[in-house]
């Protein structure tokens, strides 16, 4: 199965998918570091360093995807930082709404911190319920999980929330 990676970092999400066999046919991410790391790790894996809130879908060529899968960014989501509702960051997993809107794939997984569970926008609306009402809107059900992984192999205790949709 074909995925689209974004807001791709370094490319472990990828990996992860690579290792139950899917193929990860382009990666997203605007960090240039991130990028030159995303292409030594995978190099047979095109990526492209570009503001995502800036690319058309429709323009990548990217017939029959399978899936997508990202982390938008979580700072202004982490209990770690100063969760701020103003940061500009925290609206992007827009964007992946919209990429999953325009190429409709099979399924998507999008990750996060478990901060964003608690998280209020400005107006004091559950961002995670305002993230399910914008993927429900384009025809996609959503499981929400918590997930640690170190149950998964990983020697860390790491915590994250992980969207389904199909």
């Amino acid at each position: 199965m074909k995925i689209l990676d974004l807001f791709a970092g370094c490319g472990g999400f990828s990996l992860g998918f690579q290792m139950e066999n899917f193929k990860p046919c382009l990666a997203i991410e605007i960090d240039q570091w991130a990028s030159e790391t995303y292409s030594y790790n995978h190099p047979k894996i095109p990526v492209l360093t570009k503001d995502i809130r800036k690319i058309d879908p429709k323009k990548l060529n990217l017939n029959n995807i399978d899936g997508i899968i990202g982390g938008p960014p979580c700072q202004g989501f982490s209990l770690s930082g100063n969760r701020d509702t103003k940061d500009p960051r925290n609206s992007l997993f827009i964007d992946f709404v919209r990429f999953v809107k325009i190429l409709q794939p099979k399924f998507f997984v999008m990750e996060n911190v478990p901060g964003i569970l608690s998280m209020k926008t400005g107006n004091n609306e559950s961002v995670v319920q305002i993230i399910k009402k914008q993927f429900h809107k384009i025809g996609y059900k959503v499981y929400i999980q918590k997930l640690n992984a170190a149950f998964y192999g990983v020697p860390q205790l790491r915590e994250r929330i992980f969207f389904f949709g199909i």
